[in-house]
């Protein structure tokens, strides 16, 4: 689909108010916090995956609110890599997840 006149405009707002409503948060940057991290904890163990992780993108980086089985608390992304980057590691697991599935001998 090719962005018409004006959508780009659009997309700028939009970014801009998406921004101005993560730091109005006031959670990048912040110490880790036992709720956040129990959530993290109950994901990686429920979906039964080496990595879990409540990210936070801001505009120029991904920062992580809580984790485990990361060593790093940010990394250097803009909004669309930090977006493909998920969608990329979600489509890989389901995928995956569906092959163990439909293997005689997955222990699921």
């Amino acid at each position: 689909m090719a962005l018409e006149t004006g959508d780009s405009e659009t997309a700028e707002s939009r970014e801009s108010e998406r921004l101005a409503s993560l730091h109005s948060y006031g959670l990048l940057d912040t110490p880790a916090e036992p709720q956040f991290d129990r959530i993290v904890a109950l994901a990686r163990v429920l979906f039964d995956t080496p990595i879990a992780a409540i990210s936070l993108v801001d505009q120029d980086r991904q920062w992580f609110k809580a984790r485990e089985g990361l060593s790093e608390d940010q990394t250097r992304a803009s909004r669309v890599s930090a977006v493909t980057q998920w969608s990329m590691t979600r489509c890989s697991w389901w995928k995956t997840r569906a092959r163990m599935r439909a293997s005689p001998h997955s222990p699921m």
